[in-house]
């Protein structure tokens, strides 16, 4: 469990850090369309925290728990 959870903790902050940039880069420049700048950090936390954040750790948990299952499968 160790392995699975705790050490994926970097690559998870990472790719979270990683997407809120960009998440926040598109929605900033859409709402610049519509004068709407102010809006950008709320939109984005909010966006993230619940839709998005929940789906990209369990993606990284997977990957990250499923390749070094199967590495250690095939070094048996």
């Amino acid at each position: 469990m160790m392995k699975i959870g705790v050490n994926s903790t970097f690559i998870i902050a990472l790719v979270g850090l990683f997407s809120g940039m960009v998440f926040a880069l598109q929605t900033g420049s859409a709402f610049r369309i519509f004068n709407a700048e102010s809006l950008v950090g709320s939109t984005v936390g909010i966006a993230l925290s619940r839709e998005l954040a929940p789906v990209f750790t369990a993606l990284m948990i997977v990957a990250r728990a499923g390749s070094a299952m199967a590495a250690e499968i095939g070094t048996m």
